[in-house]
């Protein structure tokens, strides 16, 4: 494993890359604190005020809904058979209708975490 990056980003790319798709950011970033506050120990034997200290990080956000850093192919595959009975398309929308933006739950995706 590259240690490239603070411990938090570290263990961030470490739990995004372990994590299932079904697990919010909120799930992921609560692992990653406490893999940073209760495994990382600084080691800076040459200053004394630094040597032996635990980093807690905070993370905020102001986010509404649910962030999903992952393809869910579960969840696609049953809204595409949920629309497919009721007569809709993927977006919920009846497919005799123009498409229009829909507000409501979104899965994002990424392929994953790397520390350059």
């Amino acid at each position: 494993m590259d240690r490239s990056g603070s411990w938090f980003v570290q263990a961030l790319c470490k739990e995004v890359n372990a994590s299932n798709p079904d697990e919010d950011i909120h799930r992921v970033l609560n692992r990653v604190k406490r893999q940073v506050s209760l495994h990382k120990i600084s080691n800076v034997p040459s200053m004394v005020e630094l040597d032996g200290k635990r980093q807690i990080p905070l993370a905020q956000d102001t986010l509404i809904r649910d962030l999903y850093l992952k393809k869910n192919n579960n969840y696609e595959k049953s809204t595409a058979l949920t629309a497919a009975q009721s007569g809709s398309d993927v977006s919920g929308h009846s497919s005799s209708l123009p498409s229009t933006p829909r507000l409501g739950k979104k899965r994002h995706h990424s392929k994953g975490c790397r520390v350059t």
